[in-house]
Order: structure tokens, then sequence, then C-alpha cells
């Protein structure tokens, strides 16, 4: 009766055992199936049923050839390693890879290990299967990755390498894009394994590594311009060198990008020297203008204004003689005296206009001249400081920096609703600086800056190589500034606003 019950005893524990296993093997996402001496299953788990497709009372007392969901070369493969097993007692674990008859990537790890009955003779096998689906979506991602980024390097027009550094010293070329071939006129298979030293460009071949050791050390980025020859000719190049973060530790290399400039910097040279015509150009054009605006003043100051004094003497004359003549007759002639008069002041005006006279004697006369036309008969009282007390310009520089104040008083009389201006203007050597400001309501600059007046100051700035700068604010007034060195004409350069 002992043993009987002690047997019972065990048997529920057996089959506890078992209703645990069942639990266990049914809550993983593994396949588990258990195989007989024979090969065919004993036990197939919940998601051995899902992933074929079958319930467990279709897949019992099966071998795994012919199973219609596996691929056959996979089926046989993994029957014939179950046998050993049952045979040997031997283990075996596989990565498989590959795609079944339903057309599912399969990519799992089987491990297939012996069972042993109570006696401790192999009953059986056991596999597991487990899948690698994460992993293998990591290594395909990875790969789209590498792809991409290949084609994008391939179809840049900059050229790349990637260049490591070596225990012995140097840098060797681990890969290069199609760019960089084209720009070396050399294949990849003949660059990737070079040192630097020995590539085309070797004349900066120690500059160059350097320049890497730089940027390794440091951790920046590191540049420089080469002159590099082609088959096509030589070539400018920008290069650039960059850390690489490699995630394999102790590597040390460089990211390294070329880009071909030769066009660009043809283009700009070739627009340098058409900014350099079009000003000397303008400057030309300046002093066309200036020249005829001197000879018109001239000819209406020598001849118009002479022949309407000369008018206005007869006129005046006339009327002595008619002194007992009619009154109308002498109402008459005091008309035309006036309106001789008035000629007579218009045509000295349009001269100023033109071109001040005080201009043929100096700058300072001609300032002096012009504040007390504006500001003459105004409430604004206008302050000249002229450092040093005889400074002399040459005519060019004087009549452009005439011009330039002319316009900001302009401005400042008609605008600037000031009480206080000053001009102050300094030389030192053959520096040339003209502060022109008031205390008057100011301006939003962006709203004047392009005004006709203001583009002409900018304008003439430019032709003296010089540069205007204006500072204003709302309700604070506004200080314009000139500065340029004095040169000879045609040795200016561009200035800059």
């Amino acid at each position: 009766h002992a043993c009987g019950r002690r047997a019972a005893e065990l048997s529920a524990e057996l089959a506890t055992a078992h209703a645990d296993y069942r639990r266990l093997a049914d809550t993983v996402a593994a396949l588990v199936v258990r195989y007989d001496r024979e090969r065919r299953r004993t036990y197939v788990n919940r998601s051995f049923e899902e992933f074929h497709a079958k319930p467990a009372s279709v897949a019992l007392g099966q071998t795994t050839v012919g199973e219609p969901s596996c691929d056959a070369a996979h089926a046989a493969d993994l029957d014939d390693k179950i046998g050993r097993t049952i045979a040997s007692g031997a283990s075996f674990t596989i990565d498989r890879d590959y795609v079944d008859s339903r057309g599912r990537h399969i990519c799992s790890t089987e491990s297939i290990v012996p069972e042993h009955d109570g006696q401790g003779e192999i009953s059986g096998a056991l596999l597991v299967a487990f899948g690698r689906y994460e992993e293998h979506a990591a290594k395909e991602a990875k790969r789209e990755a590498e792809i991409t980024a290949r084609e994008i390097l391939d179809n840049i027009s900059s050229a790349v390498a990637l260049s490591e550094a070596e225990a012995s010293g140097g840098f060797r070329i681990v890969s290069v894009n199609r760019a960089f071939e084209g720009l070396l006129d050399t294949p990849a298979f003949a660059l990737v394994g070079k040192f630097s030293r020995e590539l085309r460009y070797h004349a900066f071949g120690a500059e160059l590594d350097a320049l890497r050791s730089a940027c390794l050390e440091h951790r920046c980025p590191q540049e420089r311009t080469l002159s590099v020859l082609s088959a096509g000719g030589r070539r400018i190049v920008d290069a650039r060198f960059f850390p690489s973060l490699d995630r394999f530790p102790g590597r040390r290399r460089v990211i390294e990008i070329y880009r071909d400039v030769t066009s660009l910097r043809t283009a700009e040279t070739t627009l340098r020297s058409i900014n350099a015509k079009l000003h000397q150009l303008r400057l030309g054009k300046e002093l066309s203008v200036e020249d005829e605006r001197k000879r018109i003043a001239h000819e209406l100051h020598d001849e118009l204004g002479q022949q309407l004094t000369a008018l206005r003497y007869a006129a005046q004359n006339l009327g002595r003689l008619c002194d007992e003549g009619p009154s109308d007759v002498l109402a008459s002639l005091a008309q035309i005296d006036a309106l001789i008069d008035g000629a007579l002041q218009s045509v000295r005006t349009v001269v100023r206009k033109l071109r001040p006279p005080a201009l043929d004697v100096g700058l300072v006369p001609a300032v002096q001249g012009l504040i007390e036309q504006l500001f003459g008969s105004s409430e604004i009282d206008c302050d000249l400081t002229v450092t040093p007390r005889a400074l002399s310009l040459d005519d060019y520089h004087s009549l452009h920096t005439f011009r330039c104040i002319q316009e900001a008083l302009t401005n400042v009389a008609r605008h600037s609703c000031a009480t206080l201006a000053y001009v102050d203007i300094r030389k030192t050597g053959d520096e040339v600086s003209v502060h022109i400001g008031d205390n008057g309501k100011g301006f939003v600059q962006s709203v004047r800056r392009d005004s006709n007046g203001l583009s002409g100051m900018y304008e003439r700035a430019r032709l003296l190589g010089g540069r205007v700068q204006m500072r204003s604010r709302v309700g604070a007034g506004t200080e314009v500034s000139l500065a340029y060195r004095e040169r000879p004409p045609g040795t200016r350069g561009e200035g800059e606003a």
C-alpha cells in the first residue's frame, strides 16, 4: 500500500510538472517542439500552432520532412540534425535566414538538445526556435542606410574621402566617392589603402597630415586651400577635415571633403574685374558730369551774366535820360530793371548749384558759403569745425566731399526740424573724415536709406574709395559720417556704404 501511494504521489507530481511545462511553453514566443526517437512530434506549443497555422492535433505524429510551411532544404537539414541528436546526444544551434513557401522572411536561431528518460537513455529531442526579426530588421535598416549614404556620396559634386591614422605615422585612405576619383583621375581601387603622400596632391602631404592630426587632437574641423594638378589642368580646391565619430574604439579616422572652386574663383576674379571697370566708368561719368557743370556754370556767369549786367546798365541809363518823360515810361523802365535784377539773381543761383564758385578757392570756403546759404535766415545754428585749419584737398576730393556735405545739410534744412547742426572736417595724413549731424527729430533708417539723395552720397563715397555711415533714431537726431583716403584719381578702389 505504501508503494502504491508513493507511485500515485509521483504520478501526480509528474502530471503537475508536465502541466506547468505546457503552461510555460505556451506562454513563450519561441516555437517549442518535442520529438520521439522516430523524429515524430510528440508536443508542439501554441506559438508553433500559430506560426504553421495548424492545430496540435494535426501536427503531432508528423516529422519535419514534408512540412508544407517549411522550406524543403531547411526541413531536410532540421530533420537530419534531430536524428543526429537522438543518435549521438549532440546538441546543435543553427541560425536560419530564408524565405519559406508562403513568402515569409524567416530569421531565427534554432537550438536542438537531447531529452532523456528516467533511466538516462535518450528518449527524443527538444527543439526551441527563437525569432530574430528585430535584429534582422536592424541589419536591413543599417544596410539600406549604408546604400543610401553611398548613393548620396556618389552623387554629390564635392570629393569625399575617409582616411585613418596609422600607428607607424601618416594616414591611409579607407574610402572615397566618385567625385574624389574624378578629382585625382584615379579609380577607387588604386586609391584605397594608399598613404596621402602617395596621391597626386603629395606636395601638400605633410601639411595635410598635420591638419588631420590637429583635427583628431582638438576634435574640431580644419581647412586648407590647395592647387591640384589634374588632367584638365590646375584646379583650386578647398579642403576641409572633420573628425569621424567612429564606433570602433582605437580607430582614428578623418572625413575629408574637397570642393573644386576653380570656376568660382575664376568667376570671382572676373566679377572683380567687371566691378573695377564699372567703377572706372562711374568715375569717368562723374568727372564728365562735373566738367560739364563747371563749363555751363562758367558760360552762364561769363556770358549770360555779363549780358544781363550790360542790359541792366543800359536800362538804368535809359531811365536817367527819360527823367522828364511820361510817368508810364519811367514805370516800365523800372519794371525792366527789376526783371533784369531777378534774372541775374537766378543765374547766380543756378551757377552756385551747378558748381559753387568758392570751390575754385577750396572746400572750406565752399562749405562756409553753403552754410550761409542754407541757414543764414533760418532758426538752425550750424557750426563748422575744420582740422587742421589750413585743410586742403585736391579738386576731385573737394568736389565729391562738398556734394556729400551739401546733400546732408540740405536734408537737415528740409526735414530735421533741428535747432543745432554741425559739420566737422578732419584730415590726418591722407585719412579724411567728415561728420554732419543735427539734434532734430531723426528717422527710421530702413525707410530713408533708399532715397535718391542718400543713394547719391553712397555712390560718391564709393567713387572716393571710402564709406558712408548713418546713425539716426527717432527723436535723437541724425549723424552722417564720410571717411576715405585721399588718393590720386584712378587709384581708388570700390568703397562701401
